[in-house]
């Protein structure tokens, strides 16, 4: 699994079909987390991510 580096080229999309888990979204953005804490509430944080994308891609069209 690759990590978000400012530094480094990446493509955001790209990147984004390769998140298939809450952890993974997590690590991807370097957010620390606590296991139990994702294991209760893992479908709240995927339909979060999956909310901010889809307002990502709204203002992006917009824009």
């Amino acid at each position: 699994m690759k990590y978000m580096d400012i530094d480094d080229d990446f493509d955001i999309d790209e990147d984004m079909e390769e998140l298939v888990s809450a952890e993974d979204f997590l690590n991807y953005f370097e957010i620390p987390f606590d296991q139990t804490t994702v294991n209760v509430f893992r479908l709240h944080i995927l339909q979060r991510y999956h909310d901010y994308l889809s307002q990502a891609e709204l203002s992006d069209d917009q824009g």
